[in-house]
């Protein structure tokens, strides 16, 4: 392994433009490799990547953070003493289930767990409020920018197209395709988003690497219909714990980015 740590510190010293001896281009790409061979025994192939699709909340956005932020005033009111991990989890159990019933807007999603969780008399329009004060991860914004650079970029996100506006803003608007629960009216884990963006890329499922943090809504459908999976484990995975094995594990944005070398 030591062996190999060197070997890529010396590729990424090759792939500086100016670089004598290998071509800084075909360094690069060797680099790549190096780099998913260390990282992951399922390596992916960089070449063969296309465009990466991305889950929004919990992977781009910070959805814990937000989703507390709105949890506890109606928790103070209803649920006094409950513990931040036991609204997580609550709110994660019961989005599950009203997702998996008929279709509802997100709104309306979000209305009916918060009657769920708190009762008949709670602000049933707290969460949807609030969700366009939610913000990105630190390395969020500047990844996606990098990432550009090299793949087309696509988001498939359990949303509503008029609640994601403020939040696709805050990401830079880096997408060429944006597909919302509202827009193919089913929410993952269903498959339903990931035919629909393949449908736009115009792609075959392995040409594309799709990023999550949620095993459960993202990583495993994604799988299923063949596509390269990265599990972005932020340690924070409330509502999308789940046993899919991805193909790469990162643990940001940033560490996918250096990976990849974008």
């Amino acid at each position: 392994m030591r062996d190999l740590f060197s070997a890529f510190n010396f590729l990424k010293q090759c792939a500086t433009p100016g670089c004598k001896g290998l071509y800084p281009r075909r360094a690069s790409e060797i680099c790549q490799w190096v780099a998913f061979a260390m990282h992951d025994a399922h390596a992916i192939k960089p070449g063969a990547i296309k465009a990466c699709t991305f889950d929004c909340f919990g992977t781009l956005i910070d959805w814990s953070s937000g989703l507390l932020a709105a949890l506890r005033p109606l928790a103070s009111q209803y649920a006094p003493g409950t513990s931040e991990s036991d609204l997580l989890e609550r709110y994660g159990r019961q989005e599950r289930a009203v997702e998996a019933g008929p279709y509802l807007s997100y709104r309306g999603v979000l209305g009916e767990v918060t009657r769920r969780m708190f009762g008949p008399a709670a602000d049933a329009d707290a969460l949807s409020r609030s969700l366009s004060t939610w913000e990105p991860f630190p390395d969020t914004v500047e990844s996606l920018a990098r990432l550009r650079s090299g793949f087309r970029l696509g988001v498939l996100s359990n949303i509503d197209d008029e609640m994601f506006e403020p939040i696709l803003g805050k990401l830079g608007r880096p997408f060429e395709v944006v597909v919302t629960a509202s827009q193919v009216r089913s929410y993952k884990p269903g498959e339903a988003h990931f035919r629909e963006g393949l449908r736009r890329l115009g792609l075959e499922a392995h040409e594309v690497l799709h990023v999550a943090e949620s095993r459960f809504h993202d990583i495993e459908p994604a799988r299923r219909i063949g596509f390269r999976t990265v599990w972005v484990d932020r340690g924070r995975s409330a509502s999308g714990a789940g046993d899919a094995r991805p193909d790469l594990t990162v643990h940001s944005l940033a560490e996918l980015v250096g990976l990849v070398g974008a």
